[in-house]
């Protein structure tokens, strides 16, 4: 049971990561050293996993967070394109360190 859980993980991260341009092994590498922007993608990706939501929806809202991250939110929450950060219900917060 444990190991078909952990493969269907394995293929959720995978289907992500390909649709985010990212390698797998390139993707763990980073993981292990400690690189932070490794670090965030794999909180969304996990969070929005634990909360089961499909792929094609957990990537359409990790890229939004990705780009409110790497522009930078208002103070109000707000981003240039009007996205509300808790919109994104996976991603609403980055994993703390």
């Amino acid at each position: 049971m444990e190991t078909n859980t952990q493969q269907y993980k394995h293929k959720y991260i995978a289907e992500i990561l390909q649709a985010i341009h990212l390698g797998m092994d390139t993707f763990m590498y980073n993981l292990v050293h400690h690189s932070p922007y490794e670090i965030i993608l794999y909180c969304w990706i996990t969070k929005c996993y634990q909360k089961q939501i499909p792929t094609d929806q957990a990537i359409q809202q990790i890229y939004k967070a990705r780009n409110m991250y790497l522009l930078g939110a208002t103070a109000d929450g707000y981003q240039g394109s009007g996205v509300r950060r808790n919109k994104l219900s996976c991603v609403s917060t980055p994993c703390p360190k």
